[in-house]
C-alpha cells in the first residue's frame, strides 16, 4: 500500500471511488400530500382513530371524532397543517402518496357454546328428575317425623 494522496488505505484510487452526497428528504405525514384509502366503515373508524392519535384533526370543523366512513378515502388537505378530509376519489395528478394500513384484530376473550350429546342431554333429564324425587322424599319424611 502506498501512502501518497491519490490512494486510500485500501489500496484505492481516489478517483475510482465517486463519493454521493445525496440526502433523501423524508416522508414528513404532517407536510406531504398523502391518501388512506378506506373501501369499509371499519377501516375509515380504525384509520382515522390512528389519526387523531397522530395529533390530526379533520379540516371541516377542526375536531377529534369519527365521521364520514362511507368514504373511500382519507387525505391530507394541502391547506392546513395536521387537518385532513375525506373523499370518494383520488386525483392521480396530485402526487399524493398512499398510506398504506394493515390492521390487526386482538381477542380479548371466547366463549364457546355448550353442546352435549343427545345421552349427556337425557342423562341431565334423569339426574334432574331424580333431584326433584330427592326434594319431594325429604318433605314426605318431614311429614312423617311430625
Amino acid at each position: 500500500m502506498t501512502n501518497d494522496s491519490e490512494h486510500s488505505g485500501w489500496g484505492l484510487v481516489k478517483t475510482d471511488v465517486e463519493i454521493v452526497d445525496e440526502k433523501k428528504a423524508m416522508f414528513d405525514i404532517k407536510k406531504d400530500k398523502w391518501f388512506i384509502y378506506t373501501p369499509t366503515p371499519e377501516i375509515s373508524k380504525a384509520a382515522q382513530e390512528w389519526l387523531f392519535q397522530e395529533g390530526f384533526s379533520w379540516q371541516a370543523h377542526g375536531n377529534k371524532e369519527v365521521n364520514y366512513t362511507d368514504t373511500n378515502y382519507l387525505m391530507l388537505s394541502p391547506y392546513e397543517d395536521g387537518r385532513f378530509c375525506h373523499t370518494f376519489s383520488i386525483d392521480e395528478k396530485l402526487g399524493e402518496k398512499e398510506i398504506k394500513m394493515t390492521f390487526k384484530a386482538v381477542v380479548d376473550s371466547v366463549e364457546f357454546p355448550e353442546t352435549q350429546t343427545p345421552e349427556q342431554i337425557q342423562l341431565d333429564k334423569v339426574m334432574d328428575q331424580i333431584a326433584e324425587l330427592q326434594t319431594q322424599a325429604a318433605k314426605l319424611q318431614e311429614l312423617i317425623n311430625k
